[in-house]
């Protein structure tokens, strides 16, 4: 249940970049601006007339916020169940029509005129989101949604695939810019508008593809998944090499976030509770969300480290694990989407952050099929996810039986099963309580007491 700061500044409005900063006001808070409405979607800011449109879809109509006065009131009844919103380059309301089937365009008095309802004859499925780019022209999605049952719309037969379209915005000519797209939803240009994001809401999981722009604006191509890299060929050719082609799945995932201020983590191992392996028991596979710098506090590894002992290490209540010699270490720099891989022995912290960027990072965690997976991933894949998946993807998750090489099937009604807490990372900055390698609440060990046991270390009080 939502409930309003009752003090300012309000917590719930966090800084994720340090760019917005200068954009937040101290004594501004989250409010809500109306309630009792079915399900929201295309939102629409009018800064000129200084009021705010969105579609209530189930309800059949677009609402209106006015600033001046705070009032609610029905903008439109019936919107023959709209729902994707936008203004065009002229500030007018560009609107998707569910039920009647079409795109169209409010003019300033009022008035409607269709944008597109057909194409090649045949009508459109049901227009779900729209964007007018720089060139006016009005490029859309066309999902089924608003024709697959009466509660958005009327059943229908679609008569047209689920295709992205194009309507010049000066000849008003329809072109298809993507297609084979299973329900196209929300899409969006890049701020140079030389890429095109597009969801995917019919595959499970749902998929994020972009696209490149061109033919001056017009096309798209070389259409790809934004961000997949376990279908990568360098992934599969890595991971066979560092585990010398032994069978291999998912262990942990987690996230990392730095800001100015975080200290370095400790310089470690990731199989540093398990004696020295020929083959690396884990591959850390490190997804950089944002650019990695090492200003921001970017992964630091030894080079070769993986070919001799484990870092020394000590531990102490005041400080936790720490490296009681300076050990030498080099800064991986990499861009936004790019991925880090390095095994299990590897030597490796996360350094200091003198940036006033933030740094985001997803990790994963592979491991050799003999070792107990840190997350139950087996028992927390849901059924539909789990039903989309290929042979080898659902291999990666775990599976897949040795030595015999089977993929076994999950039990029937397997739900949340985990065992053990899902792994937290704190927040690093200097004073905080919070340490760099805290473990508690994993596993079987609940304190740092037994970490430093773990370790073979002698605790210090």
């Amino acid at each position: 249940m939502w409930e309003p700061s009752q003090r300012y500044p309000d917590p719930a409005v966090q800084i994720l970049d340090p760019s917005f900063a200068k954009y937040r006001l101290p004594l501004a808070s989250v409010e809500r601006l109306a309630t009792g409405f079915r399900w929201c979607e295309g939102p629409v800011w009018f800064g000129d007339g200084r009021y705010l449109l969105w579609s209530d879809i189930p309800n059949n109509r677009v609402m209106k916020w006015e600033e001046e006065t705070g009032a609610v009131s029905v903008f439109r009844k019936p919107s023959n169940n709209a729902n994707g919103n936008t203004r065009d380059r002229q500030g007018r309301l560009v609107t998707c029509e569910h039920d009647a089937r079409r795109v169209t365009r409010t003019e300033y008095d009022g008035s409607i005129t269709v944008i597109l309802d057909r194409f090649d004859g045949k009508k459109l499925n049901s227009p779900n989101d729209v964007v007018v780019k720089s060139d006016d022209s009005i490029w859309f999605t066309d999902p089924p949604f608003g024709i697959l049952g009466y509660y958005e719309g009327h059943k229908a037969t679609p008569e047209l695939p689920t295709n992205v379209y194009r309507v010049d915005g000066k000849s008003g000519r329809a072109t298809v810019v993507a297609e084979g797209i299973n329900r196209p939803n929300g899409l969006c240009f890049s701020p140079d508008e030389k890429k095109m994001y597009i969801v995917e809401s019919g595959s499970i999981p749902r998929l994020i593809r972009v696209y490149d722009v061109v033919a001056d604006g017009k096309k798209l191509a070389k259409g790809r998944v934004f961000i997949d890299y376990l279908q990568h060929p360098l992934f599969k050719a890595y991971n066979a090499h560092v585990f010398r082609g032994a069978s291999a799945h998912l262990s942990a995932m987690t996230g990392l976030v730095v800001r100015r201020g975080a200290e370095p983590m400790v310089v470690h191992v990731d199989q540093q509770f398990m004696p020295y392996t020929e083959v690396p028991t884990y591959l850390n596979c490190m997804l950089c969300l944002s650019d990695f710098e090492e200003v921001m506090g970017a992964t630091r590894v030894v080079p070769r480290s993986h070919l001799g002992a484990y870092p020394a290490q000590a531990f102490s209540a005041e400080r936790g694990a720490y490296n009681p010699e300076p050990i030498p270490t080099v800064a991986v720099e990499a861009p936004a989407g790019s991925v880090i891989f390095f095994e299990s022995r590897t030597w490796h912290q996360s350094g200091v952050s003198i940036s006033d960027k933030t740094r985001y990072s997803l990790t994963t965690l592979w491991q050799q099929h003999w070792v107990k997976p840190m997350d139950n991933i087996v028992e927390n894949l849901h059924d539909p996810v789990y039903a989309s998946l290929s042979e080898y993807e659902l291999q990666l998750l775990g599976f897949k039986a040795e030595p015999s090489g089977r993929l076994e099937a999950r039990s029937p009604g397997s739900r949340q099963n985990t065992n053990r807490k899902t792994p937290y990372v704190p927040e690093l900055r200097r004073g905080s309580d919070a340490r760099a390698v805290a473990l508690e609440g994993m596993g079987d060990r609940k304190g740092a007491d037994d970490e430093a046991k773990a370790m073979g270390l002698n605790t210090k009080r």
